[in-house]
This record gives C-alpha cells, sequence and structure tokens, in this order.
C-alpha cells in the first residue's frame, strides 16, 4: 500500500509538472522590458509554463534601439568602426560570456525550452550550433544529438533537458561565425535523424531590421515543421497574432511530457525549480516588442 500511495503521488507531480522556459530578448534590451512585451503570447499558458528571463551580460548605452541604458548578448556595436583589438568582422563577447551564460543557466534552472527575439533567437542558433563541438552542450539537448553512444553526455552535465526552442526574427549570425552555424546545424540535425529539436518560428514580411530572408534560411536549416512557422504581415516585434499558433506548440510539447512521465513508474515526486533569473511570468502585456 506503501508503494502505491507513493507512485500515486509521484503520478500526481508529474501530472503538475510546468515546462520552464527562458526567454532572451534583443539587443538594446532588458529582461524585465521583453517580459512585458511578450506578454501576449504567453497569457494562456501560465498553467503550464513558466517563462524565466534572461538578460545579456554587457551594457549598452543609450542608442538608437534605446533611450535608456540596456543590455546585448555582444560586447561590441553593431555600427561599431573596425579597430585593432575589436574588428568589425567579429561578434565580441558572444562565445567569451553570452554562450557559457546561457550553457549553464539551461543546466542549473532545468530549462525545457528556449525563446529568443532577434539577436536573442540569433543566439539560441549559435548556441546549438555550437553544441558540433561542445559536448557540454550536446549534453543538454536531446540524449540522440551526438556522433556515437553516450558522446551527448560525455561531459558530465545534465543530458537532454532541453526539449524545444523558439525563434521570433530569428536570424544566423553573420560575421566569423555564418559559415560554422550553417554547416553544424544541417549536421546536428542528419545527427539526431531530422531536427535538432521541436522548434517555432515567427517572422514578419514587413521587418526592416531581420528581413524575412534571413528568418526563413534559419527555419530552413533547423528543418522546421510548416505548421510550426508562423508568418505575419508586420515588423520587427513579437506580434499577439502568433498567440494560437505558438500556445498550440507549446501545449503539444507539454502533453508529450506528460505522457512521458505518466508512463514512468516508481519515479519520485518533482522537485520545486530553482528561483528563476528574472521573475517568472505573470498576466498578458502589450504584444510589440522593438529592438535587434
Amino acid at each position: 500500500q506503501a508503494s502505491s500511495g507513493r507512485r500515486k503521488m509521484a503520478s500526481a507531480a508529474s501530472r503538475s509538472l510546468k515546462l520552464q522556459i527562458l526567454c532572451l530578448h534583443g539587443h538594446a534590451q532588458t529582461a524585465e522590458g521583453f517580459r512585458i512585451k511578450s506578454g501576449a503570447i504567453r497569457g494562456s499558458l501560465k498553467k503550464i509554463a513558466d517563462f524565466h528571463f534572461l538578460e545579456g551580460p554587457f551594457v549598452v548605452p543609450p542608442c538608437a534601439h534605446s533611450a535608456e541604458p540596456a543590455a546585448s548578448w555582444l560586447s561590441n556595436r553593431f555600427d561599431e568602426e573596425e579597430s585593432e583589438n575589436n574588428p568589425k568582422d567579429r561578434y565580441v563577447g558572444l562565445r567569451e560570456a553570452a554562450i557559457p551564460l546561457l550553457k549553464s543557466t539551461i543546466a542549473e534552472r532545468q530549462i525545457d525550452g528556449l525563446l529568443g527575439f532577434s539577436l536573442g533567437a540569433g543566439l539560441i542558433a549559435a548556441f546549438l550550433a555550437e553544441a558540433e563541438k561542445d559536448p557540454s552542450i550536446r549534453g543538454l539537448l536531446p540524449s540522440r544529438t551526438g556522433s556515437g553512444e553516450g558522446s551527448a553526455h560525455a561531459s558530465g552535465t545534465p543530458g537532454g533537458t532541453l526539449k524545444f526552442a523558439a525563434f521570433f526574427s530569428g536570424f544566423v549570425l553573420q560575421r566569423d561565425l555564418g559559415e560554422s552555424i550553417r554547416t553544424a546545424l544541417p549536421a546536428l540535425s542528419d545527427a539526431c535523424g531530422g531536427q535538432i529539436l521541436p522548434t517555432f518560428h515567427c517572422w514578419g514580411l514587413g521587418d526592416g531590421i531581420i528581413v524575412p530572408e534571413r528568418s526563413a534560411e534559419l527555419a530552413q536549416l533547423l528543418r522546421a515543421e510548416e505548421d510550426r512557422i508562423f508568418i505575419h504581415p508586420g515588423g520587427h516585434l513579437v506580434p499577439s497574432q502568433a498567440k494560437q499558433k505558438f500556445t498550440e506548440f507549446v501545449r503539444g510539447l507539454h502533453a508529450g511530457m506528460e505522457a512521458g512521465e505518466g508512463a514512468s513508474e516508481g519515479g519520485t515526486a518533482a522537485q520545486e525549480p530553482a528561483p528563476a533569473p528574472v521573475a517568472a511570468a505573470t498576466a498578458d502585456a502589450p504584444s510589440a516588442s522593438a529592438g535587434t
């Protein structure tokens, strides 16, 4: 009877599991600003997902993108002049700080999904591409990712944590990373038997900052399924019109997670998630999100 009771408690805990989704803002934005501006697409998911907002490690002074000091995933501005220590053709700070920060946060917080806007989405794509060479990143992807049995978990980091990624105005970073990303993503997809992980993509036909062709290229490289792509007529923003499609995508993944947990017997009750980098999302908020 005691064993039966423990199984029932574990089953009840598994049914109450929420997806933990880490959100990455665009260039010259803040975690709190993105929390507010992405509220419209998150409102219907409060019962099945917790959204956490990570802030870029570099401070951006007031500029054309933001009247207030903000943050970025890069230490150099896009419009900086070339110099000996900061060449214009290199993304400074991405591999040195942004990717390690993302990697450690996913592992520590047991993140299930990533959601990025603009440069945040570009960072996610670069992060996934780095898995080709970095076993510690491969260990965070679904366990089938890797060049051989056990290779995905060779580093000892938690394996199979990530289940999906969502890209809003996503793109492939250019400069020194473009070629490696375009090579790595298809290679990893092949190693996974089709997709690295399920992805959702959204972009605007009127986007003058990240033109539609760049977002479409990323979707193609990640072999996105057609019914997981939402194209809107607007510009560079997270549109409220994407709410239904994005909600269906996340709910489908959550249902799969619950089914998988329910099939396990003798498991232990899930622990409460660790505190988020920024407080979990709450109610609906304005939908447009500017920035790069």
